[in-house]
């Protein structure tokens, strides 16, 4: 399986105090880092799911997915 990333990102309230305990929100973000095939519609949407059920699992509020994962690109 390739990478997921994981990371948290918070937002501060007004007034520019950074402390952890001042923040207005937190979100968990995952970057999937996959390698899709052309075409392969069933393939590439069955690692999606997977990915996205493992960065659940992690506490991720979102996934984010390279361009054209579903139908897969051709390398450059």
């Amino acid at each position: 399986m390739e990478p997921l990333f994981v990371f948290s990102l918070f937002s501060p309230l007004s007034g520019g105090c950074h402390t952890r305990n001042h923040y207005l929100y937190h979100m968990k973000i995952a970057l999937a880092q996959i390698n899709c095939h052309i075409g392969n519609f069933e393939s590439n949407t069955r690692k999606i799911i997977s990915y996205i059920r493992n960065a659940e699992a992690q506490g991720a509020d979102l996934v984010v997915f390279p361009e054209m994962a579903v139908c897969g690109y051709p390398p450059l």
